[in-house]
């Protein structure tokens, strides 16, 4: 992915790491993030995030 118009300046890194279990139906996983806002989307499904610097923590089960 490239942009036609790079912005000039400094430039942003966007870094983030974090570790995953899952066992069975679930999953538990606590990463590190630093975003910027916009729109992001995952499996068709399209939403608005605000920037964020710190740690999230994730829970998911499946039926």
């Amino acid at each position: 992915m490239y942009n036609l118009k790079p912005l000039q300046g400094p430039k942003n890194n966007y870094y983030t790491g974090g570790v995953t279990y899952a066992k069975d139906a679930g999953r538990a996983s606590i990463n590190y993030v630093r975003q910027r806002a916009g729109i992001v989307c995952s499996g068709g499904i399209c939403r608005y995030e605000p920037a964020f610097n710190g740690v999230k923590f994730n829970l998911e089960t499946r039926f």
